[in-house]
């Protein structure tokens, strides 16, 4: 089996697969792997496509999620850090402010923001579609 790279209805998806190497990245793709912490490997041709493709491997089955980066933000000159695990060996990551990104859950298109209320608060906006409603939690 190849890996499956139609971005139509593939986001969060489950695959099997029984050769990985089959069908690679495209050349130009930049392959990241995540610490420890997380065993997604992250394919993408950033800024030449905003599409990036996450991929991680459970019980003998690959998933694979989609991000779309709408907006990559800036980051402040003191930046919040994102909430560090109980585990010691974990990095934490600076956050962007004016960052929005797109992705599906549950087969509804979701979009994740954050906007700086001040050099100490965040504010994260959760927003998505039901029907003709647009829902959004803070």
């Amino acid at each position: 089996m190849t890996k499956d790279r139609n971005i139509e209805s593939g986001i969060n998806k489950e695959n099997d697969r029984e050769d990985e190497s089959a069908v690679g990245p495209n050349i130009d793709n930049q392959v990241l792997e995540a610490s420890s912490f997380s065993s997604r490997v992250f394919i993408h041709d950033y800024p030449k496509n905003p599409r990036i493709e996450a991929q991680y491997k459970s019980r003998g089955r690959t998933y694979i999620s989609y991000y779309n980066i709408i907006a990559l933000g800036t980051y402040p000159i003191t930046p919040k850090l994102t909430q560090k695990p109980n585990c010691s060996n974990v990095p934490q990551y600076p956050i962007p402010d004016n960052y929005i990104v797109e992705t599906e859950i549950a087969e509804r298109g979701v979009k994740c923001e954050t906007k700086y209320i001040s050099n100490s608060k965040i504010n994260y906006t959760v927003t998505w579609k039901e029907g003709r409603a647009e829902w959004s939690v803070n």
